[in-house]
């Protein structure tokens, strides 16, 4: 069964025992996780939130 979710995703692929190697790129995708939240949030507050919520013709 696939992993649900990427935090599941990254629990799997880290192994038992975890590497170095893999602990780092799990360690980087979940920052960049966070760094593109932040993104998300901020543009769904400002301005721009309102730009990208129209609707489109069909």
């Amino acid at each position: 069964m696939p992993a649900a979710t990427l935090d599941a995703f990254l629990n799997s692929y880290l192994g038992d025992p975890p590497d170095e190697r893999r602990s780092a790129v799990v360690a980087t995708i979940r920052q960049l996780t966070q760094a593109a939240t932040k993104v998300r949030n901020a543009i769904n507050q400002g301005a721009l939130g309102s730009a990208f919520a129209g609707i489109r013709g069909a």
